[in-house]
């Protein structure tokens, strides 16, 4: 006799459900039987489920609440339509190039530091690179960060150091300084980034054919595709969300 005719006729008899559980004890182990193909899908399919509150109010001081992985809902389905073509592999193969070249030259800018024999902070400098590609996929052109310009990694760096500093009790005044200081950083960062934002939005404009949110480039052109596409001027209101993901992405 097979085993499965025996669990049918379980499961007609006791008009158990398609998943029940059956314990041998003492003469076998237990088992988890399931009887239905409907059943049987449940482990391999992927089911999303909301992130709950708690994780974003654990990001909120560090990471914020607008990264993909604390959203929910039609936050989550935008950045997830946003971001997803940037991540398919053939994407991802055109980063190749980027990699290299901050690599060479965070290996140029080791070697220089090693011939002075200054004491530098090892995180700090090699921070530079990864900061360096991230900053490149954003918005598509060179920052600097490892050659004449790491204003904007200093400022990012600050701000997420200003953000630790949010999290624990702490007195009124302490807490009122600090929120003055991220706000004075955010209002550097604002000033920074945005002239990297308007040349995409004009240089969208200057292309025959203006991208989509699939053949775009870079992050940067594929959040100003659908004001450009629609002629549309870049307002306050249209480069507000932009910086804010800026802003939280480059940390």
């Amino acid at each position: 006799m097979y085993l499965q005719a025996v669990l049918t006729q379980l499961k007609e008899e006791h008009n158990l459900p398609d998943i029940w559980y059956l314990d041998l004890w003492p003469m076998g182990p237990e088992f988890i039987i399931v009887t239905s193909p409907d059943a049987a899908a449940i482990p391999t399919t992927v089911t999303a489920f909301p992130q709950c509150r708690l994780v974003k109010n654990h990001f909120s001081t560090s990471l914020g609440e607008s990264f993909i992985e604390v959203t929910n809902g039609k936050e989550w389905k935008d950045l997830h339509h946003m971001l997803a073509p940037g991540l398919t592999p053939a994407a991802v193969r055109s980063y190749h190039d980027i990699i290299i070249e901050e690599a060479v030259a965070l290996r140029n800018r080791f070697r220089r530091l090693a011939t002075s024999e200054k004491v530098i902070d090892f995180g700090l400098e090699f921070g530079k690179f990864p900061f360096e590609v991230v900053a490149r996929v954003f918005f598509g052109e060179r920052i600097g960060t490892q050659h004449d310009n790491p204003g904007l990694y200093a400022r990012v760096r600050s701000l997420a150091d200003i953000l630790g500093r949010k999290s624990g009790p702490k007195d009124p005044f302490t807490a009122l300084r600090i929120r003055f200081q991220e706000w004075k950083v955010i209002r550097h960062l604002w000033r920074d980034i945005l002239p990297y934002i308007e040349r995409r939005f004009e240089a969208l404009h200057q292309e025959k054919v203006i991208p989509n949110r699939t053949t775009a480039t870079n992050l940067v052109d594929r959040m100003l595709a659908p004001h450009a596409q629609n002629s549309q001027p870049l307002s306050n209101s249209a480069i507000t969300p932009i910086v804010h993901k800026c802003v939280y992405a480059s940390h």
